[in-house]
Parts: C-alpha cells; structure tokens; sequence
C-alpha cells in the first residue's frame, strides 16, 4: 500500500463519517422542530382571572392542565385605555405580594395583589372594573418550551423560539 491509497482512504473515511454525522445532526434538528410543533399543539390550560377590590387588582393563575409549568411570571398589567406611561407594581404587604413563582403545579393556584401607578409612579385609587385591564403572562411548560398568555387569548401562544440560518 502506498501513501497515495492511505491519504485518499483517510479522506474518504473522513467525508462519510461527516456525511453521517451532518445526517444524524439534522434528524435531531428535525426531531426537535416537531416536537415544538407537539408542544404547540398540547398548549397547556392555564387560566388567569382578574378582579378589583377597591383600588387593588386581584389575579388568581391557575394550572388546570395535568402538568406543572415553571417560572410563571406576570409580565404587564394596564388599563386597557390608560395612560402608555402607567405601570405597575406588587401591592405593599408584609412580605411583598410575590409576581412570580417558579413552579405552579397541576390543580394549583398563586394569587398576586397588585396597585397600578399612575405616569407619575402615584396609586390609581379609581381602577376599572377587571374586563378594562390587559395583562401579559409568561410561564415555560414540562417541555421546556415557553408560553404567553394574554387576555386576547382563549389559549396560551407559543413563545417563538429564535430562527438559526443553518
């Protein structure tokens, strides 16, 4: 055997073994496409219900699908019609009322008490009724995949996950 047979062998051996490995690495890019495809249509049943008692807003999540969600987080809360300055921020309580919980089981419920700011950061003391609020949740399924729910949804949205130009 020469060196010219052993170099084009080596460099066969090399091209087929990137063919499979270029294969194998698209079967599981592919695998995982449709598996996001899966999650999005098994959207997990989480429901947000809102109320206001005097100047404080209420939201109760809740988890009626049969799997946990993690990092559930409030994102927004606003007057559907207000001011784009106004904000919001945890009603004061001893401790502070949390807008976030890492892990929210099925049948489980977290309520949160919020006061919603004026654009100049004061406490609206007159706060519609919740049907005039808007909010925005974000919460990550069992799967990994991340979801937002709003309340122009019946359904939480999948978050889209980020486009690679491979």
């Amino acid at each position: 055997m020469d060196w010219l047979s052993l170099v084009l062998g080596t460099g066969a051996g090399v091209a087929g073994l990137t063919a499979i490995g270029l294969c194998v690495y698209l079967g599981r890019h592919e695998a995982a496409e449709k598996h996001g495809r899966e999650q999005a249509r098994q959207a997990p049943l989480v429901a947000v219900a809102l109320s206001v008692e005097s100047s404080e807003v209420r939201l109760v999540i809740t988890n009626f699908g049969v799997h946990p969600v993690r990092q559930v987080k409030l994102m927004d809360v606003r007057r559907r019609n207000g001011d784009p300055r106004e904000s919001w921020r945890a009603a004061f309580r001893v401790p502070p009322a949390p807008t976030e919980r890492d892990l929210l089981v099925s049948g489980a419920t977290f309520r949160m008490a919020l006061w919603l700011l004026d654009s100049a950061g004061q406490r609206l003391t007159q706060v519609a009724d919740g049907p005039d609020l808007t909010y925005r949740i974000r919460f990550r399924a069992v799967g990994g995949r991340w979801w937002l729910l709003s309340e122009d949804s019946t359904r939480p949205a999948p978050v889209p996950l980020p486009r690679y130009p491979w």
